[in-house]
């Protein structure tokens, strides 16, 4: 077997794993690409989940501050803070050159949200020709 890129996935689950949604999938060349495009969606889904007051498209809107609650998850700000850790980047790097599965999970009380990403592999055939299987042998 051998590698052939890496298979990237965002997707979010129901809170009780009933329904699964495919946000965004891509096959990076190399590992440090796989990892640069989880970084940007994962800013993707937490401006999704909790945008900035100030984008454009919220500009009109009646919007009021809702303070964070102590002790609920917020997968925003948790999507937001893998973006910005250089340390916990590295370690999905390191984890994708070894050839292992990466993933972020974060969840609040109605959906799970994913990052993943794993080696590629493709098998090669080494015999192209047909070998048909020996018939059992049987007793006359």
């Amino acid at each position: 077997m051998q590698g052939d890129g890496f298979w990237c996935e965002v997707s979010a689950t129901s809170g009780d794993h009933s329904r699964a949604i495919l946000l965004g999938s891509y096959h990076a060349r190399n590992a440090r690409l796989a990892v640069r495009w989880l970084r940007e969606q994962a800013a993707r889904i937490a401006n999704a989940l909790d945008p900035d007051p100030g984008t454009w498209w919220l500009c009109n809107a009646p919007l009021r501050e809702v303070p964070a609650a102590l002790g609920k998850p917020d997968p925003a700000a948790e999507l937001r803070q893998w973006r910005r850790s250089w340390p916990r980047q590295e370690e999905a790097l390191s984890l994708l050159v070894r050839d292992e599965l990466f993933t972020f999970v974060t969840y609040d009380e109605t959906a799970y949200y994913w990052l993943s990403a794993r080696t590629t592999q493709v098998a090669f055939l080494d015999q192209w020709r047909y070998d048909p299987p020996i018939p059992a042998y049987q007793a006359a």
